[in-house]
């Protein structure tokens, strides 16, 4: 079980933007969703993870990104990967573990940020990242289920996928496209734990 739960938060906290390759690109609409819509997310979660992103926002953000990045790689950062599978509050925890790392502040506010700035964004960047993950999550499971692997535990894959879904697919379609268009530029948060 323990290996099921960390192929599926690596998957989806890792993977990013890079995962979204062989679905269609998301086109860019003005959709305005109220940040307090999204539903069956745990406490905790800024309703402004599944608010729309703007270019000045990820400006700011991706200014920032590469020094809060290797801070957090001095500090042997990982994302956080819950023995049982759970997707949506590990990512929660994963942003509220980054903003807690000793220097991160600092380089958030001398790159012209605030930390709560950076923080909703992170929260929006990493919710956009696993809505795009969701459909080859879905099939990663499927060839998993036809190469025999073990019925229980794809099943309960399969459950925390369809739950995390259910929670991501809140996430504006816009912001989608925004993240293709800035994916180098988001590079160093999706190479977080990687070493």
């Amino acid at each position: 079980m323990k290996k099921t739960a960390a192929i599926l938060a690596a998957f989806v906290l890792l993977a990013g933007v890079f995962c979204g390759g062989g679905e269609k690109k998301p086109e860019a609409t003005q959709t305005t969703q109220p940040a307090a819509a999204a539903a069956n997310v745990p406490a905790g979660y800024p309703a402004e993870a599944f608010a729309e992103l703007t270019k000045p926002e990820l400006d700011k953000y991706v200014k920032a990104l590469p020094t809060v990045a290797e801070v957090l790689k001095k500090a042997a950062f990982k994302p956080t990967a819950s023995d049982q599978p759970d997707i949506v509050g590990d990512l929660g925890k994963t942003v509220e573990g980054m903003m807690a790392v000793a220097g991160v502040d600092k380089a958030i506010t001398d790159a012209g940020t605030t930390v709560p700035e950076f923080r909703a964004t992170t929260y929006k960047v990493m919710a956009t990242n696993a809505a795009l993950a969701m459909g080859l999550a879905e099939a990663m499971m499927g060839g998993m289920d036809a190469q025999g692997a073990d019925k229980d535990k794809v099943e309960q894959a399969k459950a925390e996928i369809a739950k995390a879904k259910a929670v991501f697919d809140q996430v504006p379609k816009a912001n989608q496209a925004l993240i293709m268009e800035y994916s180098e530029q988001l590079k160093p948060i999706d190479e977080l734990g990687n070493e």
